[in-house]
């Protein structure tokens, strides 16, 4: 490591400060990442996280549920890609509580919000939608029955049209049923439909359009001996029914809880519920849990069913699921093994069933672990979670993993306020290839838990870049005070920095700095530079690289 200190005139001097190191030796499995930036939203008192949505100009929405002068609602933040907020919304407009349970965004970033919302002595389904800017255009409450109601997930589809499913009770004949509404664009109800089935208490947790604009809604039904029945409903776009699907577990092991469905690109679904030897859910021993994975075509026919139970497999419950674009399934959740709790990640084959590779892990304490959400990008797996750290609670914990034999690249903790629980539930990547997570620290003086969010940059992992080319990242992008470079060389090389502004005047420079083979670090500090932009130069015997860089106070 080598420092550097000189003086260089720009109005005056302005003291350069550089660090630089290289390492020619990197080994992938080794934390690499580089954070970015890191806030904390407290706005409306936001203390969970429900969804984490990068749009396609990189803007990063934050939605989750708040708790504000005692009024439970929807929360949403909204910041740019450099982490600044945009605006903050909460969804006051039934001046009651409001229990957010799914959102989404469409191509213009309007966003949709569903739930339920406590008007009068029962509980109606709740549409919001949001536009760009921060402003509420409609909304929609429902109560068909009388009874208790909610919507449980949402889909838009090209046209604008918007579907929302969850379930109605009618109290009258003790029924509760599947519910399905269609809206457009400006909120007009084009149709609903029901879904019931005899003393079965029936519900859809999750909506997908299929490629030719089908409406799947993805349920369970429990019976009255507690044993919950897998439901599937297909219904055109018109809301007409075109089949249903339904299936038992077969003995000794029921269904319990129907966690997780997602659709592959050819329109397969695969259903994720957890599996007891109880008829009640939830009091069997931890070698008896489990999971069942089960294939649907878009027939409606099941193709397999399997069972991966904590005993074989060391899966316990699921979390998170993924299909790729090579129909790989990719899941994970907790296990456990000898009585101490781990995570698990692992890839399936969906056309037989059978597990690929499955990879486990705990914490420094040698406890704790789970995986919450999973990402995928070209060849690589993205999760993030919780880690059992060593005197520091649960941390969040973000990896990135090869598909192929899910062997680490990299992975990263983080320790939030007072040593206390911090779970890490979501995971985004934007279009330059950046990692968000977000979820919830605990604090203990205020005892309060709050939302908090990191941006990991691309430059996380030296085998991703031609070694035989210069390559440079600079951040935080913009910087206040101090910027750091990081340079990729491919070979050793003495060479020249110079900071140029945007008028071509040289305002920084630094001579016959040592570069060597790999990954090289320079730290300034710039804190004289007046706000605007300036351009970097890196000249070394293998040419010149240029970065624009932004300096904003």
């Amino acid at each position: 490591m080598r420092n550097y200190t000189q003086k260089h005139t720009m109005k005056g001097y302005l003291m350069l400060l550089f660090v630089v190191y290289s390492l020619c030796c990197i080994n992938t499995s080794a934390t690499a990442q580089t954070e970015l930036w890191r806030v904390t939203d407290t706005t409306y008192g936001l203390y969970s996280i429900n969804k984490l949505i990068v749009s396609t100009s990189n803007n990063i929405y934050i939605i989750g549920h708040g708790n504000h002068l005692g009024n439970y609602s929807a929360v949403i933040i909204k910041r740019s890609a450099d982490g600044t907020v945009l605006w903050n919304y909460k969804c006051e407009l039934f001046n009651s509580p409001f229990y957010l349970e799914k959102s989404i965004i469409d191509s213009d970033e309007n966003v949709y919000l569903v739930g339920n919302v406590l008007l009068g002595s029962s509980y109606d389904g709740v549409v919001v939608k949001v536009d760009a800017d921060g402003n509420s255009l409609w909304h929609q409450s429902f109560n068909p029955s009388s009874g208790s109601d909610n919507y449980l997930s949402v889909a838009v589809d090209d046209l604008g049209y918007i579907y929302a499913v969850g379930y109605s009770v009618n109290p009258g004949i003790n029924d509760q049923r599947v519910w399905i509404t269609k809206f457009n664009s400006t909120g007009t109800v084009q149709w609903s439909q029901f879904y019931s089935a005899p003393d079965k208490a029936a519900s859809g947790f999750e909506v997908k359009l299929d490629s030719n604009g089908d409406v799947i809604v993805i349920g369970n039904m429990r019976e009255p001996n507690n044993k919950w029945t897998m439901l599937m409903l297909k219904y055109n776009s018109s809301g007409t029914l075109l089949w249903q699907q339904e299936s038992n577990q077969t003995e000794p092991y029921s269904y319990y809880t129907f966690k997780k469905a997602i659709t592959d690109e050819d329109n397969n679904t695969y259903f994720f519920a957890h599996l007891d030897t109880s008829t009640s859910g939830g009091s069997a021993q931890i070698s008896d849990k489990g999971i069942v994975i089960i294939k649907v075509n878009e027939s409606g026919n099941i193709q397999w069913s399997r069972n991966y139970l904590n005993s074989n497999y060391n899966i316990k419950t699921i979390n998170t699921c993924y299909a790729d674009d090579n129909n790989v399934i990719y899941f994970g959740g907790t296990g456990d093994s000898s009585m101490l709790s781990h995570g698990y990640y692992a890839a399936l084959n969906s056309t037989t069933g059978d597990i690929i590779w499955k990879k486990l892990f705990r914490g420094s304490s040698g406890n704790g672990g789970s995986v919450y959400d999973i990402k995928i990008s070209g060849t690589v797996l993205y999760f993030t979670g919780l880690y059992g750290g060593l005197g520091t609670s649960d941390d969040y914990y973000t990896a990135k993993v090869n598909k192929t034999d899910g062997a680490v690249l990299w992975s990263t903790t983080y320790n939030g306020f007072s040593n206390s629980q911090d779970v890490a539930t979501k995971i985004a990547l934007d279009n330059d290839g950046n990692i968000i997570v977000s979820g919830s620290a605990r604090e203990y003086s205020p005892f309060e838990t709050k939302v908090t969010t990191i941006k990991y940059g691309s430059l996380t992992d030296i085998s991703e870049h031609n070694l035989n080319e210069m390559s440079l990242l600079t951040y935080p992008q913009p910087f206040h005070s101090s910027i750091t470079l990081n340079i990729i060389m491919p070979g050793m090389s003495w060479g020249n920095l110079q900071l140029f502004d945007i008028t071509g005047n040289l305002v920084a420079e630094q001579k016959n700095i040592s570069f060597g083979e790999g990954e090289n670090v320079i730290a300034l500090n710039l804190e004289a530079l007046n706000s605007g932009v300036y351009i970097s130069h890196i000249q070394t015997q293998f040419g010149t690289i240029k970065k624009q860089i932004i300096c904003g106070k």
